[in-house]
């Protein structure tokens, strides 16, 4: 399956922090962050490249595949890839290379933050690394499973991301992935942003609000009035979602 690569929307080298967008499921590199304004297309990295306010970042976007049926690698397989390209892409150190990064930033939408906290969990960053990662900007992520993923398992039974992402009282996956990451104490802080519109076709969130802050360490939580889509499609920089990227 041919998916588009992860890429670097400014590379520099003299940046000393990176920011890392990782869509969620059914999305893509460029389709998850694309929205409109006016009728002209945007798309938020671009957005984010374009405020002076994160000139000192170098911005990264992260693409595998999570197609909408058919077989496809699950959470955990995912975060095995995330590592190769953040090491490939040397904004993780490998072995005795250090990256140039002193921070990494993940803006994670839906199950991109599953698949980041899974990865932090089966890769540590070396001991003597100089690289840390401060930050998780959790956009609308089902850390206590998501209404869609209850649907979509039976119909998209081939594709096991929507499994790992059922409810979490019948959902061992995220019971663990939880019950870890609380208890190995990152020193990573998790940012967290919610839907507040229903999205089409379902009568409903695709993420609750409880389900998409059950794992924030940063008070107050940011309500966002988007569906689950629309909420990482900003047209400006002063849509909600853009404003609370830049003051945390």
């Amino acid at each position: 399956v041919q998916v588009e690569p992860s890429r670097f929307v400014r590379q520099t080298r003299t940046a000393k922090k990176v920011l890392v967008f990782v869509h969620g499921v059914m999305g893509t590199a460029d389709e998850t962050w694309a929205g409109a304004n006016h009728g002209a297309r945007t798309y938020w990295p671009e957005l984010v490249k374009d405020d002076e306010r994160f000139s000192d970042y170098d911005i990264f976007v992260v693409s595998y595949y999570s197609p909408q049926a058919g077989k496809a690698p699950n959470i955990f397989g995912l975060s095995s890839a995330l590592i190769r390209d953040l090491e490939d892409y040397k904004i993780y150190p490998t072995g005795t290379l250090q990256s140039q990064y002193e921070e990494v930033v993940f803006i994670c939408h839906s199950m991109g933050n599953l698949v980041v906290r899974t990865s932090l969990i089966t890769r540590s960053l070396p001991e003597n690394s100089s690289t840390q990662i401060p930050l998780i900007l959790s956009i609308a992520s089902p850390s206590e499973g998501s209404a869609l993923a209850n649907l979509a398992k039976d119909v998209l039974s081939e594709n096991p991301q929507f499994v790992d992402m059922v409810g979490i009282e019948a959902n061992s996956f995220l019971q663990l992935l939880n019950a870890v990451w609380e208890r190995r104490a990152f020193d990573t802080e998790i940012a967290c942003a919610y839907e507040l519109r229903n999205y089409p076709g379902i009568g409903g969130k695709v993420v609750e609000q409880k389900s998409a802050t059950a794992i924030c360490t940063r008070t107050g939580p940011r309500p966002i009035e988007e569906d689950h889509i629309t909420i990482v499609k900003p047209g400006d920089r002063q849509h909600p979602i853009h404003a609370w990227l830049a003051e945390e």
